[in-house]
């Protein structure tokens, strides 16, 4: 059965099986749109130098982890900052997928909100 379908134009149905049958070719390549192979590795990074007058120059980054470069699976980053910077809501839509320069006097939980490719 399974030579017959490996010599055959994929178009055989899959008939199950203990062995797992063999899966027609059309059928793995559609699965292969909604997983990934491989771990996505992302770190956020963050620039910081203060001001002559006490307060924060920074800026936020998104990037690969293994290289530092820019994540070639990210479609668009959203950065969610405090309520008082206007707009509080950054959303970057191409690399490089960086937020800022800004400027701050105090410190605050950012959210981050990663779209990835299809």
């Amino acid at each position: 059965r399974d030579e017959a379908v490996l010599r055959s134009d994929d178009n055989i149905p899959y008939d199950g099986g203990a062995d797992g049958g063999v899966f027609p070719i059309a059928l793995l390549e559609s699965a292969v749109k909604y997983t990934r192979p491989e771990e996505i590795r992302l770190q956020l990074r963050q620039t910081h130098e203060s001001t002559e007058d006490g307060r924060h120059r920074w800026t936020l980054c998104l990037e690969a982890m293994d290289n530092g470069g820019q994540p070639s699976e990210v479609a668009a980053v959203r950065f969610h900052l405090h309520p008082t910077f206007q707009p509080s809501t950054i959303l970057v839509t191409k690399p490089p997928f960086i937020a800022g320069p800004f400027i701050g006097w105090g410190v605050f939980d950012v959210r981050v909100d990663v779209e990835f490719l299809q």
